[in-house]
């Protein structure tokens, strides 16, 4: 038996229910009324065969390198190292989140072992757990049992030694530098020196050198961010191994010919499955930010079987890109951009085998899009998809109320005549009155009571055209929050969105970020590769509110927002995202993007008024 007594840290993410696996271990009866903890509280009980445990409760936190107030008391906890091993708790709704933390936390080089509750099956997806183990080089305790059941796996493992994972965040150029520092030197460690922003004077000054130039060389000029977009790479790779298909569908009746058509376009693991499959499948994403950034999605695709293309389906036949990987893609894409604030989840995937319908009543048949597609585009029906239709159809109301869905994104093919974004409020109120109506675009959506967002995207484009859409959507939401309503890139930034969004055809040497068309050197729409150089304070942006007003001279190339994709996907990258308040605003402005109604109601924006809105692309 052990001599002394072994401490164990428990570690996770709000809501990932470390601190009931805790009452589940210690065999505590909870309260219905149950709360996380809100402190570092500690807690000690005898294991049989093994000796005495005292386990570390803490706060949630979102990451290891956040200067958050209420995370640093649980960080320098864990920096001090006074604890002999880790219990990082996995939140399956938060997975890629978990994930990332617990690499984060490979950098403190202490043995870890981790709890998850159940495999994902809920999700839409199971976790290959062998696979797991092997791929994060610890013991993972399955939590879906009681006291006794948790008891012996845990002296099992104890017994056996909890073993230390490597560090996961490595990088090459780093790790030959580390070389030069001497054998003291871990990967752990240096990473840990490079993570402050300015590198303790306490630190040897070549170490001190290390982190300077390794922050003037990556892409975010902060190490602390770098490693924390790492750590979401690192995770995201990893999760795509170890997920397996868990698919459900809807029932409904059919006819016997669309179950058989239906029955042989889905093959699972090699052996074609029928559950009574509905014309509409769903796709159910979250999101989930740092802190309070919480919103529920579901995703559409109409994506029809063609009988008279050998049953292949209209984007395969059309050899169109794939919705579902455009869709993985999109999910990558914000989550890198936000820096680990936005982190969509899948839920569910299926798929309907037919078109939409318009609002003047007329739907495509198979052979009438074929026909109009292959002979003659400019016959193409002038409609609109609408949204009225597709709610009384499917009853989305209810399941939007039921699944507290706040976002719908739509794939269909051209001509399924949809805008590339839509967004209803309650009562159609806006905080600022606007003269501008692309900002706000509810169309026919119905109300539900609360804000609903609708992407339409084209799966015959590709990742520029969708990213195109989803920046319109940001520009539109900030324009009526930060921007006050107003948004004209002249202005000589009376707002910060006005200022954020300057380029240097209206200001000669004096562009901020620009916007979606136009990037700081372009002189005009889609002009994103420009090579003539320009002086721009793009980079300031990446530490809103502390804008040090740096001028760099850089074009797309150099200034790293060449091409569609590149563009945005730095665009986006420059969005601010830190915490606090500044002139009544959030300095976070993904929470405008997607927690619009939590965002408002937690910080009524300055002099809003909330009146319904007189200019919008309401339906006609």
């Amino acid at each position: 038996m052990r001599v002394g007594t072994f401490s164990i840290v428990l570690t996770g993410l709000k809501g990932s229910g470390k601190t009931r696996f805790l009452h589940h271990i210690l065999n505590r009866v909870e309260e219905e009324t149950f709360q996380s903890t809100m402190e570092i509280s500690r807690a000690r009980h005898s294991l049989s065969g093994f000796g005495e445990i005292e386990w570390v409760d803490t706060p949630s936190f979102a990451t290891l390198f956040s200067g958050f107030e209420n995370e640093i008391g649980v960080q320098k906890l864990l920096l001090s190292r006074e604890y002999d091993a880790i219990c990082h708790v996995v939140d399956m709704r938060q997975l890629h989140r978990s994930i990332a933390l617990f690499h984060q936390l490979t950098v403190l080089e202490k043995p870890m072992f981790v709890v998850i509750s159940d495999r994902g099956e809920n999700n839409g997806f199971w976790l290959d757990i062998d696979a797991m183990q092997r791929d994060l080089g610890v013991f993972i305790l399955q939590a879906n049992a009681d006291a006794e059941h948790l008891n012996n796996p845990l002296k099992i493992m104890l017994a056996k030694g909890i073993s230390t994972p490597a560090c996961s965040l490595v990088v090459p150029r780093l790790e030959q530098q580390r070389t030069t520092l001497g054998t003291d030197w871990t990967p752990g460690k240096l990473v840990l020196a490079c993570i402050e922003t300015v590198p303790h004077p306490e630190l040897p000054p070549p170490v001190i050198e290390i982190a300077r130039n390794f922050a003037k060389n990556n892409q975010f000029l902060r190490n602390d961010l770098y490693f924390t977009d790492l750590s979401f790479q690192v995770a995201s790779q990893q999760i795509q191994a170890w997920k397996r298909p868990n698919t459900t569908t809807l029932t409904a009746p059919l006819t016997l010919s669309q179950r058989v058509g239906l029955w042989a376009q889905q093959p699972l693991t090699g052996i074609p499955i029928v559950l009574g499959l509905l014309g509409l499948m769903y796709l159910f994403v979250g999101i989930l930010g740092a802190q309070v950034l919480v919103d529920g999605m579901e995703n559409w695709v109409f994506d029809p079987v063609l009988k008279s293309r050998n049953n292949l389906k209209l984007h395969e036949h059309m050899k169109w890109s794939d919705p579902w990987r455009l869709t993985d893609k999109m999910v990558e894409d914000a989550r890198r951009t936000s820096g680990g604030y936005v982190d969509y989840r899948i839920v569910e995937k299926v798929e309907h085998d037919g078109f939409t319908t318009f609002r003047n009543g007329f739907t495509y048949t198979e052979e009438a899009f074929l026909e109009m597609w292959e002979k003659d585009r400019q016959k193409a029906n002038k409609g609109m998809t609408s949204f009225q239709w597709l709610f009384e159809q499917f009853d989305l109301a209810a399941r939007i109320k039921a699944k507290d869905v706040r976002e719908i994104w739509l794939w269909g093919a051209p001509y399924m005549q949809w805008d590339e974004l839509h967004w209803k409020t309650p009562g159609d109120r806006i905080p600022y009155p606007t003269d501008n109506p692309w900002f706000y675009r509810p169309y026919d959506i119905p109300d539900v009571g609360r804000t609903l967002w609708i992407m339409g995207w084209n799966y015959e484009r590709g990742e520029g055209e969708m990213l195109e859409s989803y920046c319109h959507r940001i520009e539109s939401v900030l324009a009526l929050t930060v921007g006050q309503g107003i948004w004209d890139h002249k202005r000589n930034g009376d707002n910060v969105w006005n200022r954020f969004t300057r380029v240097d055809k209206d200001f000669p040497g004096e562009s901020e970020v620009g916007s979606v068309h136009f990037a700081p050197n372009s002189r005009s729409d889609y002009d994103w590769s420009n090579t003539n150089a320009v002086w721009t304070y793009a980079d300031d942006w990446l530490t809103y509110p502390l804008l040090p007003r740096k001028k760099k001279w850089l074009n797309a190339q150099t200034g790293g927002w060449k091409g569609i994709v590149g563009h945005h996907l730095w665009w986006m990258q420059r969005l601010p995202r830190s915490a606090g308040v500044t002139d009544g605003f959030y300095n976070n402005w993904w929470q405008y993007i997607v927690n619009y109604d939590e965002a408002l109601r937690k910080l009524p924006p300055p002099g809003a008024t909330f009146q319904k809105a007189k200019h919008a692309m309401y339906a006609e």
